[in-house]
């Protein structure tokens, strides 16, 4: 059972890992991944392709119970979840089924698919899946872009045209933190044009007491920290960043990402307010 830390913390990882590539198939199974890794099941997507009708499923399995039996299992449930009223037009966000002692938990990708988590000998907890339910949504809508951004390759012919297809916000810097390039969504996020954003300094969007953290993530070649960051007219929001140190035409270069953490902060609120007054 996990506890109010506990589950903010694997809330944000799952997050951490919803838009993080413009590759559909790394984006799946890091995310799958994720989601596993947090809440200890096994996992799987199924998910469909509109136009050609092809059917795609991903999965990555948790030694909770035999490699053999997940899979075989796995086949069965989303050979049904294709063909039956489990994959289209789901009025509820999600559900919970029983089957030798596996439970299993079908959350909707609207518009995408279907996300499938097993646990075996007792199901996630209600408020757990409650607070997926945003996360999912989200999934799926980067999903979805990240599919279009694909089908489009021939179309991305530069990298401000890439990154803007991601839904998280992404900024580039040299390497004296000064802001070379930056995505659409980052610009709406700090309220910037990408005119003012150009060649502002990274102090400029985080808050004065979170400036230490920025050494500690300039030090490692990959770190995710929480940080309170600035927008344009000053006010603050919370954010999980994560950066890493890449070569931009071919000069050293750091980019960061980020993930604004106010609507789960206030979802995670309500869900401690309304365990609280239940007991």
């Amino acid at each position: 059972m996990l506890n109010r830390e506990q589950l903010q913390t694997a809330l944000y990882e799952i997050a951490m890992h919803i838009g993080t590539s413009t590759n559909p198939d790394i984006l799946l199974k890091d995310a799958v991944s994720s989601f596993i890794r947090q809440l200890d099941c096994s996992g799987a997507i199924v998910c469909r392709d509109n136009q050609k009708e092809s059917k795609r499923l991903y999965t990555v399995p948790k030694n909770l119970f035999t490699q053999r039996k997940t899979k075989d299992f796995l086949t069965i449930l989303c050979k049904e979840a294709e063909t039956s009223s489990l994959y289209h037009d789901r009025n509820n966000p999600h559900t919970v089924h029983e089957y030798e002692n596996i439970f299993y938990h079908i959350l909707t990708l609207k518009g995408f698919g279907l996300l499938i988590l097993l646990k075996n000998k007792s199901p996630l907890q209600e408020n757990i899946l409650k607070a997926l339910e945003p996360i999912c949504a989200k999934f799926a809508t980067t999903l979805s872009t990240t599919l279009k951004a694909q089908a489009n390759t021939e179309n991305l012919i530069n990298f401000k045209t890439l990154i803007d297809t991601i839904s998280e916000g992404l900024a580039l810097f040299d390497d004296n933190l000064n802001c070379i390039e930056i995505n659409e969504s980052a610009l709406s996020t700090f309220e910037y044009t990408h005119e003012e954003a150009i060649g502002k300094h990274i102090f400029s969007v985080i808050a004065q007491k979170d400036h230490d953290k920025l050494y500690a993530l300039n030090k490692q070649e990959n770190a995710t920290l929480e940080w309170t960051l600035l927008k344009k007219d000053g006010s603050t929001f919370p954010a999980f960043v994560s950066g890493s140190n890449i070569l931009y035409q071919g000069k050293p270069a750091r980019i960061v990402t980020f993930l604004d953490l106010t609507e789960l902060k206030v979802k995670e609120k309500q869900l401690y307010d309304q365990s609280r007054l239940a007991q």
